[in-house]
């Protein structure tokens, strides 16, 4: 018997097709992360993370506000607005006339560095810089102008938790793989 002619010939022949159905309406909906209720989904950083933020409204120093992130969630650090993007969802949550902590600090010569990386700042909002101090932390307008201030200002603060949903993505990838992979034995009258 030839597994390629036939019914078995019509299913190798739409498998392709069937696993990018199967990947964009149930995988491309598992892969939607969820945030912790009074969270919000920011962007994605990649196809295989992204963040959900919230904002506090309890006034601390820069410092305090960073640890108080921490203890909300597992992983929790004060958010980093690395795109235009992520401005603007802030600065839409941002209530008039506030200016809130974010995860920004300035190094020696005013260089400004994301709390989650060594690396200076790539991203400049459309709004600026504004310093109030030479050397300080980071902080939001309501506008969408990036402040530096002194760190012991008492401000709210905006938190940020990145969700991971990478096993997802391997555990579909393996299971297409292997069907892909039967199907081209099969089809390749290798069996019977």
């Amino acid at each position: 018997m030839v597994w390629s002619n036939g019914w078995w010939g019509v299913i190798t022949k739409m498998l392709p097709s069937f696993w990018l159905l199967f990947f964009q309406a149930f995988v491309g909906k598992t892969l939607q992360a969820e945030c912790p209720k009074g969270w919000t989904l920011s962007n994605a950083l990649s196809f295989t993370t992204q963040t959900c933020i919230t904002w506090v409204n309890i006034s601390a120093d820069w410092k305090s506000a960073r640890l108080a992130c921490a203890r909300l969630s597992t992983g929790g650090d004060l958010v980093a607005s690395r795109d235009d993007k992520m401005n603007v969802l802030l600065k839409n949550q941002t209530p008039k006339g506030k200016t809130s902590w974010i995860g920004l600090n300035t190094l020696p010569e005013r260089k400004l560095r994301w709390l989650d990386s060594n690396d200076e700042k790539r991203f400049t909002p459309r709004e600026g810089i504004r310093y109030d101090v030479q050397t300080g932390c980071g902080a939001l307008n309501d506008d969408g102008q990036w402040r530096i201030k002194s760190c012991e200002t008492h401000l709210p603060y905006f938190c940020q938790i990145v969700v991971v949903v990478v096993v997802v993505v391997v555990v579909v990838v393996v299971v297409v793989v292997v069907v892909t992979a039967f199907s081209d034995l099969l089809s390749s009258n290798h069996i019977l």
